[in-house]
């Protein structure tokens, strides 16, 4: 149950005082999740086939699944949890060898024994960059590419596989739901067989500015331990030489509303869920006369018209582009890393520093990002704000550890940043840890944790994503609230303005993770929903949205307000340019393609017709896990941090 603050607190202090765990038990329980990671790295690659099912796997990356989010009945429950496919991307394992790396430079860890493993992890990243693009520029993909029809095309081996192949669909699912001892739950196999064909003809997609961002903090990270190991770092280096070109790049494919060279670049264009979530944003930015210079990070590293030769091949899904504030805050967060840690011998710093336009475009990511947590618009609508992201606490996160790396470079940061760090960290201290304050719950027995939704239209809420939710939660509290030192035996110390509620909630929380997150009694799986595809419940179909661009890229108008229309594949539906307020209040009330516009979102279990695919690690839950007790054991031992 959600408690009142005071009663958190009250609770969690007895709780704490009567029970708490040592340090050295965190330490031993941090040990332990090193070991189980071991077992999530696949170390030796496989390849798919259909009869009788085997899952691709690719060596040197960490294990993560796509799952189905099914409610509302037992059999949807087991669907849920059970349905898993091996998937192989390159997301998780950037963020868990970073996770290590960073516990590794606190010391609670040692990952020198290790260093053949991460090694492996940093060739199986490697073979992600975009191979359209010339060698070495560090644009990369979340799937692995194949040459189709002389285009490099990504998508997700063990969903696409079987139309290569030519496999019979309905009888590949049919085994695959043997092979996961899930028999009795064939009622849901229409809706695999949907799911199949929609990653088989829509997933083809480009690089984008995520993964490729998340390769940058990669790269800082091990640019900050090149000393302990200096191979790993210039391994990374020398397959991603190239940050200014990758740089060039998210400002070229960037949404630019009033663009005056629109008509060639149509980056004007914009998904109409983005444009309904910036729209109030948007109009503060016209009233102050600056929207006509703004241009904001967009997801893919496309455009319409780079597209239309290769769409079948590398295409945007929904042929649109979005932006999505999590995309936005790994921009942020990999792009600092690059020009902070002088990446590419200085030359990423050079670019930042001498590139106006580029300023530009990193202050207006930080300027929205900050907006989105301090109006509450993330919160609000998580479905279309954070359209790749649902779990909140993920973007919390990655606003957060932006803002820590800024204080680590704090009489370094270059204007535009010096800025930006401003803009987080007041957000993050103000409107953000009251959001992730209010949102801590308890029994009064096992400590204090946070929720997603996972499993949590259940009565009672099985609490599927809580382990991962509370690391992620206690990773961003620390973030927003802990300094750097500059010491090696004492490298972070809580800043001296801590709210007493944030000491209370953390050491509540850690003593959760570390009591709850192997074997605990509890009994909690690791499981999460760190990413998903853009289109989840009914409020987030971008035809249920305003739009003023209707054509197929052929360029044959597609009226949406003819009842019979739907729209098809090789369609455009977006908002072009920027629209006055009144007149979009009026485009609010009507219906595009026979559909209401969604004003409110109920969640991310209600309205989800059978279930919607997302990508679950446990992975990702041990080694978030791993940083947060790392970090709140080195802050306890520093003699500065006792309470």
């Amino acid at each position: 149950m959600k408690l009142h603050l005071v009663s958190v607190c009250m609770m969690v202090l007895c709780c704490f005082r009567t029970h708490a765990a040592t340090t050295a038990d965190m330490r031993a329980t941090i040990q332990r999740l090193l070991g189980v990671l071991q077992k999530e790295l696949v170390t030796k690659s496989v390849d798919f086939r259909p009869f009788p099912p085997r899952w691709a796997e690719t060596q040197g990356l960490y294990k993560s699944y796509v799952h189905l989010n099914a409610v509302g009945s037992e059999s949807a429950n087991r669907l849920r949890r059970e349905f898993a496919v091996p998937d192989s991307n390159m997301f998780v394992t950037t963020f868990v060898v970073t996770a290590l790396l960073e516990a590794h430079q606190l010391g609670t860890i040692d990952l020198q024994p290790h260093e053949k493993a991460i090694a492996m992890s940093l060739q199986a990243v490697a073979s992600f960059q975009d191979k359209n693009r010339p060698p070495n520029v560090p644009s990369y993909v979340f799937w692995p590419q194949t040459l189709v029809n002389g285009t490099w095309s990504a998508g997700s081996p063990n969903l696409v596989k079987p139309l290569e192949y030519l496999v019979d669909v309905d009888k590949f699912v049919e085994e695959v739901f043997k092979l996961m001892n899930l028999e009795k739950l064939f009622e849901y196999s229409e809706i695999v067989q949907m799911v199949v064909s929609i990653f088989q003809h829509s997933f083809v997609i480009p690089p984008d500015v995520d993964d490729s961002s998340c390769n940058l903090a990669l790269g800082g990270t091990l640019k900050s331990l090149s000393a302990t190991f200096p191979t790993l770092y210039s391994s990374w280096e020398a397959s991603n030489k190239d940050i200014t070109a990758l740089f060039a790049l998210e400002e070229l494919f960037s949404y630019k509303p009033l663009d005056p060279n629109a008509n060639s670049t149509m980056d004007n264009l914009i998904d109409p869920r983005t444009y309904y979530f910036l729209s109030k944003y948007l109009d503060q930015l016209n009233e102050q006369g600056v929207l006509n210079t703004t241009a904001f990070p967009a997801t893919w590293l496309l455009n319409i018209p780079t597209e239309i030769p290769f769409v079948n091949e590398e295409g945007m899904p929904s042929n649109t582009d979005n932006v999505d504030l999590c995309v936005l805050a790994n921009f942020l967060y990999g792009t600092s890393h690059a020009v902070l840690q002088g990446l590419n011998n200085g030359s990423a710093r050079s670019y930042f520093e001498s590139d106006t336009n580029f300023q530009n475009l990193y202050t207006s990511a930080a300027n929205v990002v900050s907006w989105g947590i301090t109006s509450g618009a993330a919160a609000t609508r998580p479905d279309i704000g954070l359209l790749y992201y649902p779990s909140l606490y993920d973007f919390m996160w990655m606003v957060a550890r932006t803002s820590f790396l800024f204080r680590q470079f704090e009489s370094a940061l270059p204007p535009a940043m010096a800025n930006a760090a401003v803009e987080l960290s007041n957000a993050m201290r103000t409107a953000g840890t009251d959001l992730l304050v209010g949102l801590a719950e308890s029994d009064g027995i096992h400590g204090t944790w946070w929720d997603d939704f996972l499993g949590d239209a259940e009565d009672p809420p099985q609490g599927e994503d809580r382990l991962f939710s509370t690391a992620v939660a206690v990773n961003a509290f620390i973030s927003t609230w802990a300094q750097p030192t500059g010491q090696a035996d004492c490298p972070i110390t809580w800043s001296p303005d801590t709210p007493d509620t944030v000491h209370k909630l953390v050491a509540s929380a850690t003593e959760f993770l570390n009591n709850q997150t192997l074997d605990g009694s509890m009994q909690l799986l690791p499981m999460n929903a760190f990413f998903s595809g853009s289109v989840k419940t009914n409020t987030t179909i971008p035809y249920a949205y305003p739009g003023t661009y209707s054509y197929y890229l052929n360029g044959t108008y597609l009226d949406p307000h003819n009842p019979s229309n739907i729209f098809l594949e090789d369609g455009v539906w977006a908002v072009q340019g920027y629209i006055q307020p009144d007149q979009y209040e009026a485009m609010l009330q009507e219906t595009w393609f026979n559909l209401k516009v969604p004003l409110d979102f109920p969640g991310f279990n209600v309205g989800i017709e059978g279930g919607y695919p997302f990508w679950s690690s446990p992975a990702m839950t041990y080694s978030l896990s791993l940083l947060a007790l790392s970090q709140y054991v080195v802050l306890e031992e520093c003699p500065s941090n006792v309470v």
